[in-house]
Formats: structure tokens, sequence, C-alpha cells
């Protein structure tokens, strides 16, 4: 593992636009092999980018990069899988009302198997709209009983990417627009739902009978 100041550019599986990561910001590279004695089964690589920025009085930590698991199929061919991380959030990092600073997971999580076209895009809802007054902010959703994740495994469609559609005319195209896996567009053929009330414990459903 090691960390370097060097611009490149990614293509986000979410959206499937270019991400330029500039030279002034740091990046993480690393590599993670078994020992020789395990045939090399797996092997863990990839980049990440720390970026932070404010949605109302919530630090935002985006990890912008790939992260790539590589192993051997059960045919023996290589298989890799790439993963793209959701959002680490400080929720109300200035002390209001006497709450405290909460850490959680917000945003989409997309594991995308490129070969296959498999792909799952898993939302966690950590943060959710509240409205005040006049206004509206982002809040931690501290809702037990609410379905934080929502999620779908499933084909993809080939050919040109087409990435999630604006709840509204106003919402914007970035990853914060995303609030419903509904809003995918690239979805040839859905092979199961996530759904689950904790971010460790997912309840995968209404599996289709033709994934195999």
């Amino acid at each position: 593992m090691e960390t370097d100041y060097v611009g490149h550019k990614f293509t986000d599986n979410l959206t499937f636009k270019k991400t330029t990561v500039s030279a002034d910001q740091e990046t993480t590279y690393f590599l993670i092999e078994p020992p020789p004695e395990f045939n090399y089964l797996y092997k863990i690589h990839g980049h990440l980018t720390y970026a932070n920025s404010w949605r109302s009085n919530n630090l935002i930590t985006h990890l912008l990069g790939n992260i790539n698991v590589q192993f051997k199929s059960s045919y023996g061919a290589d298989q890799i899988v790439n993963i793209q991380l959701p959002e680490y959030v400080l929720s109300n990092y200035i002390n209001v009302d006497g709450k405290a600073r909460v850490s959680l997971i917000n945003g989409p999580m997309v594991l995308y198997d490129e070969e296959e076209q498999y792909k799952a895009v898993i939302l966690v809802k950590g943060l959710i709209k509240k409205r005040v007054m006049l206004s509206s902010t982002w809040v931690a959703n501290t809702n037990p009983k609410s379905d934080i994740l929502q999620g779908l495994i499933y084909k993809a469609k080939s050919g040109k990417k087409v990435g999630p559609k604006s709840m509204s005319k106003t919402a914007g195209a970035g990853k914060e627009a995303f609030l419903d896996i509904k809003q995918l567009q690239d979805v040839e053929m859905e092979l199961a739902t996530i759904r689950g009330t904790s971010i460790d414990s997912p309840i995968i459903a209404e599996i289709n009978s033709k994934w195999t």
C-alpha cells in the first residue's frame, strides 16, 4: 500500500461519467495477495481518493475510486468484481440541540462484473431529508424500523451505458440525487432485491428463477 499525488481519471459505475482526480489530491494505491501456498487464488487491488464536502450539518467523505476483487471462477478463468464504496458521514458535525455526532454510511454502493454484465446497486439511506420550517435539511436516519438498505441485483444492459435518471428537474445529476433504485436505467433483467434495517444484515429476496 502506498500513497501518492498523481492525477488520473476513472469511470463511475453508477453514473458512467468520467471522474477526474487532480494531482493535488492524495490517492492511496493498494494490492493484497495471499501467500504462495494458496496458489494466488485471489487478488484485491485498486485506488481510493478521499474528498470531503458538506451536506447540511454533515461532513461527507467521498471515497473516489475502485476496488477490484480478482479470483478464479468455477471454470478456471480470472473473474473481476469492481466495487465502488458509499460515502462515510460524520453527521451533526456542529453540535445542535444537544444531539451527538453520529458516524454513518450513506449513498450507493456498486458491485459490477463487467465481463458477465452482472451488477448490484445497494442504496444505503444513512441520511434522510427532513423538512424544517421553510427549508429542508439532511439528518441521520435513526428510525430502527425503516429499511436502511434498498438494492437490486440485475443483469445490466450491454451497449451504451446510461446513468440513473434524476428524481426531479432540480435534483441535479450527482450521486446525492440518487435516492431510489427505480432511477436505474441500465437494467436488462432483475435477478433479486436487497433490503434490510442494518448494513450488516442484508436480506436478498425475490430471487429470479432464471438466475443461475
